[in-house]
């Protein structure tokens, strides 16, 4: 059975966002921890709630949108690692911080 050849156009695409992947090692030292009280996921609606839904109406700025919605998260999560560095009571890779 022949496999199909994957274009490498959605290997550029499947590759795009392969920073945002969690290492296995952070995933084992916070199985089964049981945190109350985190802050809002704000990573997937930053731009939605800040931006008219006129906007988000058109498909080719909605694409658009998802990597500045992305870059605008990375930004957040800058200030917060300098908060962070700011802190020695934690670790160094923290990240639950508001």
């Amino acid at each position: 059975m022949a496999t199909q050849p994957t274009s490498p156009i959605a290997t550029q695409a499947d590759n795009q966002f392969s920073y945002k992947k969690v290492s296995l090692y952070k995933l084992a030292m916070t199985y089964g921890e049981k945190r109350l009280n985190l802050d809002y996921d704000y990573t997937d609606t930053v731009m939605s709630r800040t931006l008219s839904a006129a906007l988000f109406r058109n498909p080719i700025l909605a694409t658009f949108l998802v990597y500045v919605n992305d870059y605008v998260v990375n930004l957040i999560n800058a200030v917060k690692k300098v908060k962070i560095s700011r802190n020695y009571t934690v670790p160094k890779d923290y990240q639950y911080i508001n």
